[in-house]
């Protein structure tokens, strides 16, 4: 028992599973990410993990409450977990977070879009995921143009500099997840706002960076 216990210490410890003994893994359903003391529902949940996280599975095995996987996530922190909150990079894998992600709404659905992005790049179904991405992106961009705006407190002239480094866009800059204001100066998605643009230059059209208010305004 000792044995066991100092390997997988050792092997954590040098370079977080620089041999690869085992697996690595993401959490994928937020509702059955509960790291337990032991592998059933009674247990003590030593911590929830949200969308994204990685860990790295030692075993699987079946219960009487389902199949539980034993993760760690540092040298020190290690529990069970039910084998379905997790996804693992392998063959038929992308389908099922896919479907997950299309099951889901809000801020779950997009972050389980970026996990497919991140995971499934060569994937047959990238093309889908990420027309997907893109959209649920564009929709956060229009829920955060109202909120950002209402909890701005600029203490200069320049509006769209305090916009751009809000504390709301934070946490899906960490994602990879970007802002951009548009000629009206409203939130979009700057991948594909920057697409847009390209075509557009392509297409031979010029954006002079002027919203059509101002411009219908000039004209009066």
């Amino acid at each position: 028992m000792y044995t066991v216990l100092l390997v997988i210490i050792f092997a954590v410890s040098d370079g977080w599973n620089s041999d690869g003994k085992f697996v690595s893994a993401y959490v994928a359903d937020a509702g059955l990410s509960a790291l337990r003391v032991a592998p059933t529902p009674q247990s003590v949940c030593k911590r929830r993990l949200g969308i994204g996280r990685k860990v790295y599975v030692a075993q699987c095995f079946d219960t009487a409450y389902g199949r539980y996987c034993k993760v760690l996530l540092t040298r020190r922190t290690r529990g069970y977990m039910l084998a379905r909150a997790l996804v693992f990079r392998r063959r038929g894998e992308d389908e099922r977070l896919l479907k997950m992600a299309l099951r889901a709404t809000g801020k779950d659905k997009l972050a389980l879009l970026w996990l497919s992005k991140r995971l499934f790049s060569r994937s047959p179904l990238a093309g889908r995921i990420n027309a997907l991405f893109e959209e649920e992106a564009e929709r956060l961009a229009e829920e955060l143009n109202k909120k950002v705006r209402k909890n701005i407190k600029p203490l200069g002239d320049n509006e769209d500099v305090y916009i751009l480094n809000s504390r709301l866009l934070d946490r899906y800059s960490r994602m990879g997840i970007f802002f951009r204001l548009d000629a009206a100066g409203q939130l979009r998605y700057a991948a594909k706002l920057e697409r847009i643009e390209s075509q557009r230059k392509r297409d031979g059209e010029v954006d002079f960076g002027i919203s059509e208010a101002t411009s219908e305004a000039c004209l009066e």
